[in-house]
């Protein structure tokens, strides 16, 4: 699985709570999620709102309705798994403070994307993808999507069997393509995301970590962000508008250079906030 950003920036950035900032500088690595484990209720279901009103969508069902079944309704979605971390355009953004830094309390780790890109797990290269908000970008998508699969459909003079294992290769792309929809509100994140996706039968599925979160027992990736040893993964790190280690910026220099053996500036947030 594998996909290149035309035109994504060449650092994004990770907002993290004091606790995941150390985690991830200590390992060295980055936590992948279950997608459908994100607080969001509509992750990954948001593109079936986007395809009732998808006039294509609608027409490709009426004409392939078995096929459109497959590739749309299967339940291939549902045994496919897909791990997700998130990213953002932007380095020093309010809500991206309040919601995922502990309430401005922590970090945002800049990475650069060329050692994003090429994160693995086991055999598996990661996926980065752009996520889309505005419906008019989500419509364009899902109209290009259906005309390769009419593409396909067409041009395919196969057994049914061979027929049918087409369609589910497609099916596993529109299940990645839901991945990236989010719902309009959500824009001001300029969100990037790292993508692996796998079936609950796939080798990796063995060899996932498990977390506990309220009780609870979630399966979660984790993987080294540092891919080649030209320079370092981390080109900048950011302390949020609260963040209490402001005062003592050299102990966080020290640590930093304890769990990686480089030295790097902290910068401190410009964002006005009052907790």
């Amino acid at each position: 699985m594998t996909s290149t950003v035309l035109g994504a920036p060449g650092t994004l950035y990770h907002y993290c709570s004091a606790s995941a900032f150390f985690k991830i500088i200590e390992s060295r690595k980055l936590r992948f999620s279950d997608i459908l484990s994100f607080n969001d209720s509509t992750e990954f279901y948001w593109i079936f709102d986007v395809l009732k009103s998808n006039q294509k969508y609608l027409d490709f069902k009426d004409k392939y309705p078995e096929e459109s079944k497959i590739i749309f309704q299967t339940p291939v979605h549902w045994q496919l798994k897909s791990y997700v971390c998130c990213f953002s355009a932007k380095n020093d953004q309010l809500s991206q403070w309040r919601g995922y830094a502990d309430n401005a309390q922590g970090f945002s780790i800049g990475f650069r994307t060329s050692h994003l890109s090429n994160i693995a797990f086991h055999q598996q290269k990661v996926c980065l993808e752009k996520v889309l908000y505005n419906e008019p970008e989500q419509n364009e998508k899902i109209n290009a999507f259906i005309d390769q699969i009419e593409g396909s459909i067409q041009s395919q003079a196969t057994s049914k069997a061979s027929h049918v294992s087409a369609l589910l290769e497609l099916s596993k792309h529109f299940h990645r393509m839901a991945v990236t929809f989010k719902q309009p509100g959500f824009v001001e994140e300029n969100e990037y995301r790292l993508i692996f996706q796998f079936g609950n039968d796939s080798p990796e599925f063995r060899e996932l970590d498990y977390i506990e979160k309220k009780n609870q027992f979630f399966p979660v990736i984790h993987a080294d962000y540092q891919t080649n040893n030209h320079d370092s993964a981390i080109d900048s790190i950011m302390l949020g508008p609260e963040n209490p280690n402001k005062w003592n910026i050299f102990n966080l220099q020290m640590m930093y250079t304890k769990y990686t053996e480089l030295a790097i500036g902290f910068d401190l947030s410009s964002t006005p906030y009052r907790n």
